[in-house]
């Protein structure tokens, strides 16, 4: 018997199935996103939340994102604390509003949550401060959670080992709000 041979399917080195492969909308969807956040986003921001789920190639993004700045759709401004955020023009709003649908809202909807839960890591992250300090007997893990003004918690624990160090600290960074009310609640209730 003959061999047949293997069905092709064109696939895309490290898109995933359904993602985009044309620039063109990329770059829809870079103005989508902005738009959608409303907010100013710096470089490696935009970076992790547009290739987190593999739904575009770095490189077609790359080109995608200089396109935009070159055509007026994208500026770069510094911000007060300097950093340098893009922006979205005008014509970028306009690029977003008229022609979103021309990406599938199923990739809409997946790059504005992954947008969400990326700035939501990120403001989490700055509302903390951790480290961990060697001493005789082990690690002093010490937290602070900011506030406008003052601190609203200051917290040392000892651990034995890095290990329990690891453990303490990924506890308190994936939800340091109900870190911080569980130990009001346990003191004051």
């Amino acid at each position: 018997m003959a061999r047949q041979p293997k069905k092709r399917i064109q696939t895309f080195a490290g898109i995933t199935p359904g993602g985009l492969t044309d620039v063109y909308e990329i770059k829809i969807l870079i103005c989508y996103l902005l738009d959608s956040i409303r907010k100013p986003v710096d470089q490696d921001t935009l970076n992790n939340i547009i290739t987190y789920d593999n739904l575009v190639s770095f490189l077609d993004y790359s080109v995608a994102l200089s396109e935009l700045i070159d055509f007026g759709n994208l500026s770069l401004e510094r911000q007060e604390d300097g950093s340098e955020c893009f922006v979205l023009t005008d014509l970028g709003q306009e690029t977003s509003r008229t022609l979103r649908k021309h990406v599938p809202i199923a990739i809409r909807e997946r790059i504005t949550a992954t947008a969400l839960n990326v700035l939501a890591q990120m403001k989490r992250e700055r509302e903390i401060s951790i480290e961990t300090v060697p001493v005789k007997d082990g690690l002093i893990v010490k937290l602070a959670i900011h506030d406008i003004g003052s601190d609203l918690m200051r917290f040392e624990l000892l651990v034995p080992d890095q290990e329990q160090a690891d453990i303490v600290i990924r506890k308190i960074k994936k939800d340091p709000a109900a870190f911080y009310r569980n130990t009001v609640e346990y003191l004051v209730l």
